[in-house]
C-alpha cells in the first residue's frame, strides 16, 4: 500500500529533522517514490503526499514505473499528484531511466535548497 510506505517516509523526514536539527546547517529532505500506482486507497495516499509536502524543505517526487505499452489507468494521474511539482514526475520504463529521474530530482531539490539559504548557485552547470 502506498500510503503505509510515505507515512514511514514522514517519519523518518520528521526524524531527521529532529536529531538534525541542532546542527544548525539548513535541512532538507527529498521523498522519492516510484511506483505503478495503483492504489486501494488514493485519498489516503493523497493525504499523507500531502503532508509530507507540508514538511519544511521537504519536497515529493514521483516516478511512475510503465512497461512498454506504456501502461495507463488511474496510477500516472496519482503520482503526477503526489509530487511536489510538475518536474519532480516522470514516467519511466527503464531502470536507465529511473537512474536519470533520480539524479535530476535531487539535482533540483539542491537547486531549491540552496535559493531557500540564499545561494544561487546554478548546480546544472559544471
Amino acid at each position: 500500500m502506498i500510503a503505509s510506505g510515505l507515512e514511514r517516509a514522514r517519519v523518518l523526514v520528521e526524524q531527521f529533522f529532529a536529531t538534525d536539527a541542532q546542527l544548525g546547517v539548513p535541512l532538507s529532505a527529498v521523498v522519492i517514490v516510484m511506483s505503478d500506482g495503483e492504489c486501494f486507497d488514493p485519498q489516503r495516499t493523497l493525504a499523507v503526499a500531502e503532508q509530507i509536502k507540508q514538511l519544511p524543505n521537504t519536497s515529493m517526487a514521483c516516478s511512475y514505473f510503465a512497461d512498454k505499452d506504456g501502461g495507463g489507468g488511474s496510477g500516472p494521474r496519482l503520482l503526477q499528484a503526489m509530487a511536489s511539482a510538475p518536474t519532480l514526475y516522470q514516467t519511466v520504463f527503464s531502470a536507465e531511466q529511473l537512474r536519470k529521474f533520480f539524479l535530476a530530482s535531487m539535482t533540483a531539490a539542491a537547486q531549491q535548497a540552496a535559493a531557500t539559504v540564499g545561494d544561487h548557485v546554478d548546480l546544472t552547470k559544471s
